[in-house]
C-alpha cells in the first residue's frame, strides 16, 4: 500500500501581517464572519487539502492585532 501525505493549512482571519485587514480585498469584519472562514476552507477544500486548523485565543486585549480590536 502506497502511504499519502496528508495536507493542511491554518486559516487565521486575514493573514499574518498587522496591516493585512486594511488591503481593499479583504473584508473589514474577515476575522470574525463565519462567512470568511468558510469561504477560505472551500478554497483549500477545491486545492485537494485534506484538512484546515483555525487557531484560537483565550483574549483580545489592547496589544492584541488591530483588526480584532476594531469592534471594541
Amino acid at each position: 500500500m502506497q502511504r499519502q501525505m496528508k495536507m493542511g493549512t491554518m486559516i487565521h482571519g486575514v493573514g499574518e501581517k498587522m496591516s493585512d485587514w486594511r488591503h481593499p480585498e479583504i473584508p473589514s469584519d474577515a476575522s470574525v464572519s463565519l462567512e470568511f472562514y468558510i469561504e477560505q476552507a472551500q478554497k483549500a477544500e477545491e486545492g485537494k487539502f485534506d484538512f484546515v486548523f483555525i487557531a484560537d485565543a483565550l483574549y483580545i486585549n489592547e496589544n492584541s492585532n488591530p483588526h480584532l480590536n476594531i469592534s471594541s
